[in-house]
C-alpha cells in the first residue's frame, strides 16, 4: 500500500459478525426450544393435562344412573358412589382393560342427590380419578 493511504481496519468487522453470529446461534436456540416446548405440549397434554378420559356420559334411570365412557388408552373402570362426596360405595373394578366402557349403578336412594366419580386403573397400574358428577 502507498504511504498515506490508510489500510481498513477489520478488527470492528471481526468484532461485528462474532456479535451478529453470537445473535443468530441464540435466535435459534429460542427457535428451537419454542418449537419443542409446542410439539412436547402437543403430544404429552392429552396424558398429562387431561388425564385418559375421552368422554363421560351418564343418565339417570328409574333404578339408578347408566354411566359410559370412553378413555384413551386401555383401563379397567370402576364408579365410586354416595349421598356425599365423603363416604362413597365403590363399584368393582372391571376385569377387561377396554377403551369403550358402560356399567349401571343401582339402588340409590329416591329423592336424594347422589354423587358418582369414575375410576380407572391402566395397564401399568396407575389410577386415574374423575371430577364428581351429581344426579337427582
Amino acid at each position: 500500500m502507498p504511504k498515506g493511504t490508510s489500510q481498513p481496519d477489520e478488527t470492528w468487522l471481526k468484532k461485528e459478525l462474532n456479535e451478529l453470529r453470537s445473535a443468530s446461534f441464540t435466535m435459534a436456540l429460542v427457535v428451537f426450544a419454542a418449537i419443542g416446548c409446542l410439539i412436547g405440549y402437543f403430544f404429552l397434554s392429552e396424558s398429562f393435562l387431561t388425564g385418559p378420559f375421552t368422554r363421560i356420559a351418564y343418565a339417570r334411570t328409574p333404578i339408578g344412573i347408566e354411566v359410559d365412557v370412553e378413555t384413551k388408552v386401555p383401563a379397567r373402570m370402576r364408579v365410586e358412589y354416595g349421598t356425599s362426596r365423603e363416604y362413597l360405595n365403590r363399584m368393582e373394578m372391571g376385569k377387561d382393560f377396554e377403551t369403550e366402557h358402560s356399567t349401571n349403578v343401582v339402588g340409590l336412594l329416591p329423592g336424594k342427590t347422589h354423587f358418582f366419580r369414575v375410576v380407572l386403573e391402566d395397564q401399568r397400574g396407575q389410577l386415574h380419578t374423575s371430577s364428581f358428577y351429581t344426579v337427582k
